[in-house]
């Protein structure tokens, strides 16, 4: 028989092992990308976290640009042309987990209820056009490290090598690094009962990279 794991809130689930991934906001490796970007004065996104602690909409509207890398570094236009621009996992220069709404509903039909998530509204302009997006939030840190086996900067909780727990992860669908800035981040993890969720719904702006929890 296949040996089983009680959890402390009395579930049972098996020891097999769910295997997790990092989710990526995809970028062009040429002809650009469409990014949102916010107004010079909002462009310090951890100075921005305490400010929207207890909102549920950004306080500005972002425009969308176009980046591209060139030889001399990136460059900007507002020229979308031949871009696909509304992409439902939308980078930005806040570096932060912008989602339309499809790919929000994915996430919500597939949370274990544990992950204690809320929602912040943006607007995005461009293209003579305006659409929402979400911001993930997180309401809560989430314990998934395994700290024996974590690696820290020297005589400071700053994570250099995090290794996540297997059993920890088994309560989250989706969890954050536990690091600075957790409440609102793009260092985001799923597990592959999700990921088949945004693969099947064919959410655009998504890369996968598996993890290991050795």
């Amino acid at each position: 028989t296949r040996e089983c794991l009680t959890n402390m809130d009395g579930n049972i689930k098996s020891n097999e092992q769910m295997n997790y991934y990092s989710l990526i906001q995809k970028v062009n490796d040429s002809g650009g990308t469409a990014f949102a970007y916010s107004p010079e004065e909002f462009s310090i996104s951890q100075e921005l976290i305490p400010m929207i602690e207890r909102k549920n909409e950004l306080p500005f509207v972002l425009t969308l640009t176009k980046v591209e890398e060139v030889k001399d570094g990136l460059k900007m236009s507002d020229n979308l042309a031949g871009l696909e621009p509304w992409l439902d996992y939308l980078p930005n220069n806040l570096v932060w987990s912008f989602m339309s709404d499809k790919f929000r509903r994915i996430i919500e039909m597939n949370l274990t209820g544990r992950e204690g998530i809320s929602w912040i509204k943006a607007i995005v302009r461009g293209r003579n056009d305006e659409r929402e997006y979400n911001i993930l939030r997180f309401e809560k840190k989430l314990d998934v490290l395994d700290l024996q086996r974590t690696v820290f900067a020297k005589g400071t909780d700053h994570i250099v090598m995090p290794r996540f727990s297997p059993l920890k992860v088994n309560s989250f669908t989706l969890f954050h690094m536990p690091g600075l800035f957790w409440q609102i981040t793009s260092d985001l993890y799923v597990n592959d009962t999700l990921r088949k969720a945004i693969l099947r719904d064919k959410i655009t702006g998504v890369e996968f990279e598996k993890i290991s929890l050795e």
